[in-house]
């Protein structure tokens, strides 16, 4: 009986099966179906040919990955959304970019890529959406296959178990089997749970992707990314953002390319009003661009006293804040601000926070040691609040925090800043866990977009001084005497006799622009050993010129070279003029 009841079934289904297919081949007759695997992760999309036999891609496709799918289709499709306003996109084509990786390219300038970080069974899934101008948002329809359970769920994080194997999807929102990536965050992942694994940085030591060569080529890798995306840029219609513009110039100056890098920038960029300070030294606008060069400065000392007062910790991600506090290293708020974070158990605190302290620390380490001293003792709290943030799996580590997972730009914050201060302290643990994170984040930077880029590469490398940064020359009389610049570097000399001499290191026949700080009035000012007037319009000119600012006791500064050390000398007594006249009369008679 229950033969027949079985061969019944069997036969029911074999119909059915007959049925369905047949109503799909008519349905779909003139298309054809693009299956594609990339390790673990399956596509599939569906082609189609029209009368005059060209083809098109239907706006039809499933993006399948241990156990979760991603798909969209004329009745459930991608979004993009801006505000409470909502528009639905539609697939037009897409690109293999990696044996690992694919992009799906949408309308209205939508593209999602699907990365898996290798071809194991438990690698991960980076989902990275690139949003355009007008939209906030990207929306993604997804579901779980047959038979995942949900052990987890919150508003950004859902934790699922397939055949006993544990995964977490993280991204900016999560609801209603609908992802959303935000312009903020991104990326959304999808990674394997080890819940059985605990982790210290211990275990990074001795891996090859913990060594110093595999640090050296990612970072390398970078740098090249950077620069070949940066042409790539600017055909899209999105403007170029200050941040791409000098980290693409810094990198370029860093490989003897200065000059290409600055004529590659547009003339809408150099001068656009809403340039800041941080491109001044490439691209000039001194007089204007200075003043939000005072404004940050304010903000610092605003931003170090409160945090000071009320105990909290954001004020160490800003950048460069060691920099002012080594400008400032007598001021009773910057040593509260720092004893308070050594002493305090940091109970709350981010991985955002607990990476800048660290980075801030290897900052004044570098500048200041009793600076440095003083916030010593919240290091070690710092390295476990990252060192508990980290999952390890196949060689890899990932960052998630209260269920989602950092951003690449954050991680790999997290990943510098471990590393530079195991390299302070020889921690050979520290600097290979910091070294990993680095690895795991950035060694798929060929696929990143420009902004990422941008971002990551001051986050990562610190030995570039065409980077623009602050340069603490001296403290005459109590005070710092400092500049924003892009030279090599910068020496002040005070003779105590009516004399000071700025010497400036950077390629011959280069032009940079410079914002010198502590500068007190003077009666004269010598560049190629002429005395040079003060002229608005210095920045125009084929040759070095200046301003100075009296009221901020500041010199703004064009420098041409004409030689590599370009010597500026600053006179403020009559005797000293004469000295000045009679070694400019000397090396004219001399042929110099």
């Amino acid at each position: 009986m229950l033969a027949k009841i079985f061969r019944r079934a069997i036969i029911l289904l074999a119909v059915y099966s007959i049925v369905i297919i047949g109503i799909f081949v008519l349905q779909f007759k003139n298309d054809s179906i693009i299956s594609e695997k990339l390790g673990t992760l399956h596509i599939v999309l569906l082609e189609s040919a029209a009368d005059d036999n060209s083809v098109s891609l239907k706006n039809k496709f499933t993006v399948s990955f241990n156990g979760i799918t991603f798909s969209g289709n004329d009745e459930k499709s991608v979004r993009m959304m801006t505000g409470n306003s909502s528009r639905a996109v539609s697939l037009v084509s897409w690109e293999k970019t990696s044996p690992l990786s694919c992009i799906l390219h949408f309308t209205q300038g939508v593209d999602i890529q699907f990365s898996v970080s290798d071809d194991t069974s438990l690698a991960f899934l980076n989902v990275r959406a690139k949003i355009p101008q007008n939209a906030d948002f990207v929306v993604i329809p997804y579901s779980f296959s047959v038979g995942s359970a949900v052990t987890a769920i919150s508003d950004s994080r859902i934790q699922v178990t397939n055949k006993k194997v544990s995964w977490e999807l993280s991204a900016s929102e999560i609801e209603d089997n609908m992802l959303v990536v935000s312009r903020k965050e991104p990326v959304a992942s999808y990674v394997h749970i080890d819940k059985n694994r605990s982790f210290s940085f211990a275990m990074a030591n001795g891996l090859d992707a913990a060594s110093e060569t595999a640090y050296i080529n990612i970072i390398e890798d970078l740098k090249n990314n950077l620069i070949s995306s940066f042409p790539q840029s600017l055909s899209d219609t999105s403007p170029l953002s200050e941040q791409e513009a000098v980290s693409y110039v810094a990198v370029m100056a860093e490989k003897g390319r200065y000059n290409e890098a600055v004529d590659a920038v547009p003339q809408s960029f150099k001068k656009s009003t809403s340039r800041t300070y941080l491109s001044a030294p490439f691209f000039n606008n001194l007089s204007v661009t200075s003043e939000s060069l005072f404004r940050q400065m304010q903000s610092y000392s605003d931003m170090i006293q409160a945090a000071a007062e009320t105990g909290t910790y954001d004020v160490f991600t800003v950048k460069n804040l060691a920099d002012y506090m080594c400008m400032h290293p007598g001021s009773s708020a910057i040593h509260k601000l720092l004893q308070s974070t050594a002493e305090s158990e940091l109970e709350g605190i981010t991985v955002l926070q607990a990476s800048g302290i660290l980075s801030v620390y290897a900052d004044l380490y570098e500048k200041n040691s009793e600076l440095a001293a003083m916030l010593s003792g919240a290091a070690g709290k710092c390295i476990s609040k990252i060192e508990n943030s980290c999952s390890f799996d196949d060689s890899r580590i990932t960052i998630a925090e209260k269920g989602t997972l950092l951003s690449v730009i954050n991680a790999a914050g997290a990943g510098d800043a471990l590393l530079r201060y195991g390299k302070i302290t020889g921690n050979a643990d520290y600097a290979a866990g910091g070294r990993l994170i680095l690895y795991s984040y950035l060694k798929d930077s060929a696929s990143f977009d420009l902004r990422t880029l941008s971002e990551l590469y001051p986050a990562v490398v610190h030995t570039n001084m065409y980077y623009p940064h602050y340069e603490i020359m001296a403290f005459d009389n109590g005070q710092a005497v400092w500049a924003w610049t892009c030279a090599n570097n910068i020496s002040y000399e005070n003779d105590n006799a009516g004399a000071i001499t700025l010497a400036i290191d950077f390629p011959l026949s280069y032009t940079h622009y410079v914002i010198i700080s502590g500068i007190q009035q003077f009666k004269t000012i010598y560049i190629y050993n002429m005395a040079f007037r003060s002229d608005y319009r210095f920045e125009t000119y084929n040759s070095s010129g200046y301003v100075y600012r009296q009221d901020r006791s500041t010199l703004l500064l064009k420098s041409r070279h004409r030689s590599e050390i370009e010597t500026i000398r600053l006179i403020y007594t009559e005797k000293a003029a004469e000295q000045s006249d009679e070694i400019h009369e000397e090396e004219v008679g001399t042929g110099e």
